[in-house]
């Protein structure tokens, strides 16, 4: 079995839909799909400019099919949903299935070339292919990220909407249980936000100065129930004189847990108009500050000093290259941070540490790796972990969580049933 990357794409009718249905076909052709990247709206590329939009995917799966055999597969799917073989070179169509990367395999026939002959040329090939897995290369050792980082922006790819449903899964939202969730067991992107804003109590304030010119610094801040920043600034200080006339406001909060390479961990930007609070709100607003800069308690009740709560209007989240979302106010507000981020670290080194045989056996038993040699825990949550898998090849895998963690100590129980599940076959 290797594990494989296609691209989808349509410009015909339901988009969506047609996508959709490729996915269960590929999988009634014994071609497992294990994730979908979110879908993307991209401009037209190649010889007919002229045309509607596009909306691309790319697919992560297992097969044993050789290449030429997997090519037959993907053009019978696209056979079945109408693709006409004699129409126009890169003109408007129905269905696109191509085989981008299928494991180590370098293969070139006269109907087929893998890797692709564009993989390394696309945006709207790599943007969603990395969403999968930042760290993919082709066989030769080119790395996707690396390609994407010199390609021009000018192709347009815009996030469409969320991953396809892979087979047998159907919409959910976030439960206690994990056949309530989607199926990789992942935060939300307003989790993903409001556990970044949780673990930190420092970021990057931008307000507009007395002309209109921006103005950015490092501001400490403390963090409301429904996520509102609470800002403490004094007159003395540019924002504070700002804040005063113009009250539009952003904040941008960088996860301190991100390692080596700032860009590639958690970040969010929060945007929206400050308000001086008054009443319950004010006291909660200072009970809130002060919890988070334990040494405002000194200057709170200063003359020159102003509470401000920046009223959320606009969120977007980061979570590394090729993962964002924009989120509303609402979402945000109603989400709660990830109550085991304090334990993820410890967690994930006593993993390592001391049950790399359990991890061996979540591999094999739970994510469709039953060859695997070795895995390694790179992340966890409440909802689940994330595993490095290496077999005839590296790969990223997610297994979720039977039922959510709620606390720190909730891990450890959490990753007990999975190893007993696991080993139980």
């Amino acid at each position: 079995m290797r594990t494989a990357y296609l691209g989808l794409g349509s410009n015909v009718g339901d988009r969506r839909a047609t996508l959709q249905a490729a996915v269960q076909a590929l999988a009634a052709r014994g071609i497992e799909v294990l994730a979908s990247s979110s879908t993307y709206d991209t401009d037209p590329v190649g010889e007919l400019l002229d045309q509607a939009e596009f909306l691309n995917a790319c697919l992560c799966v297992r097969t044993a099919l050789e290449p030429e055999a997997l090519l037959d597969a993907v053009k019978a799917v696209e056979r079945e949903l109408g693709r006409e073989a004699d129409g126009p070179r890169h003109g408007p169509r129905p269905v696109d299935v191509d085989i981008l990367l299928l494991g180590d395999v370098e293969y070139a026939s006269e109907r087929l070339r893998i890797p692709h002959e564009q993989v390394l040329a696309r945006r709207f090939v790599l943007i969603p292919l990395l969403e999968l897995d930042f760290d993919l290369a082709t066989p030769a050792g080119e790395r996707l990220a690396d390609a994407l980082a010199a390609l021009p922006v000018g192709e347009g790819v815009r996030r469409g909407g969320p991953p396809l449903k892979l087979a047998g899964a159907s919409d959910h939202r976030p439960s206690a249980k994990l056949g309530a969730r989607d199926t990789a067991g992942r935060r939300s992107a307003a989790e993903e936000a409001r556990t970044v804003v949780a673990t930190t109590n420092s970021g990057g304030l931008a307000t507009l100065s007395d002309g209109g010119a921006p103005w950015s610094s490092l501001i400490v801040f403390g963090t409301m129930a429904d996520g509102a920043p609470v800002l403490l600034v004094s007159t003395m200080a540019e924002h504070g004189r700002n804040l005063h006339h113009d009250p539009r406001a952003s904040l941008s909060i960088a996860d301190p847990a991100a390692a080596h390479d700032p860009l590639e961990g958690g970040r969010v930007t929060l945007a929206g108009r400050v308000v001086q609070p008054s009443g319950e709100r004010l006291e909660a607003a200072r009970t809130a500050h002060v919890a988070a800069i334990p040494g405002a308690e000194l200057y709170v009740e200063w003359e020159d000093f102003t509470l401000w709560v920046l009223e959320v209007e606009r969120v977007r989240w980061v979570g590394g290259f090729a993962r964002m979302d924009s989120i509303s106010a609402a979402d945000y507000a109603a989400a709660e941070p990830d109550p085991t981020t304090p334990a993820a670290a410890g967690a994930v080194a006593h993993l390592n540490d001391d049950h790399a045989g359990a991890l061996l056996a979540m591999a094999r038993g739970l994510a469709g790796h039953p060859d695997a040699t070795s895995a390694t825990c790179t992340a966890i949550d409440r909802y689940g972990l994330d595993l490095s898998v290496v077999d005839t090849e590296t790969a990223t895998v997610r297994i979720p969580f039977a039922e959510t963690a709620n606390a720190p100590a909730d891990l450890r129980s959490a990753t007990v049933e999975l190893a007993r599940r696991a080993r139980a076959g």
